[in-house]
């Protein structure tokens, strides 16, 4: 499934999962070049081979399936994004308000 995520949602996983913070983060993606996807697709012994990565982290990430629920997050997502441009109100971009 790590294979159909977009390297957005990816991310969005990854910046979700509880014991996986910015720094593991920043190195994991150093270690994969850049790619989440591929993060979300390794194994445990392979994220292990990641400085400061143990095999808590790595089954962290090898269960994030049972952790993160994709569908909501992206609706959530959407939400924010729409009250952030003050669509959510019936206000749009170019929209005047009194």
């Amino acid at each position: 499934m790590a294979d159909s995520l977009s390297q957005f949602q990816a991310l969005l996983v990854l910046n979700a999962l509880p014991e996986v913070g910015p720094i593991t983060t920043h190195r994991l993606l150093a270690e994969f070049d850049g790619d989440p996807c591929g993060i979300l697709g390794a194994g445990v012994e392979r994220l292990m081979q990641v400085r400061g990565v143990g095999e808590v982290i790595s089954r962290s990430i090898v269960s994030w399936r049972e952790v993160f629920d994709l569908e909501v997050s992206a609706e959530l997502a959407g939400e924010a994004a729409e009250d952030e441009h003050g669509l959510a109100d019936g206000a749009g971009p170019g929209s005047v308000s009194a």
